[in-house]
């Protein structure tokens, strides 16, 4: 199974939207990728060099791929 999440880490770290992109098909697999995220919310804050108010990213999450 493959998740795509989409999400933004504020400049204080937090993550104020987090989306499932693509669902794998399967709600266990959705609920982990989403939870890893969740896990390390907040996240450290943004650097002052970044001049934006968020970051926004967009991760994929594999499960059982082949290699």
């Amino acid at each position: 199974g493959k998740v795509i999440i989409q999400f933004a880490i504020d400049r204080s770290g937090n993550v104020p939207k987090l989306v499932i992109a693509i669902p794998s098909g399967a709600e266990p697999l959705d609920r982990a990728a989403v939870a890893g995220i969740s896990a390390s919310n907040p996240f450290p804050p943004l650097p002052n060099e970044f001049k934006g108010d968020q970051i926004r990213l967009q991760l994929s999450f594999t499960y059982n791929g082949q290699r």
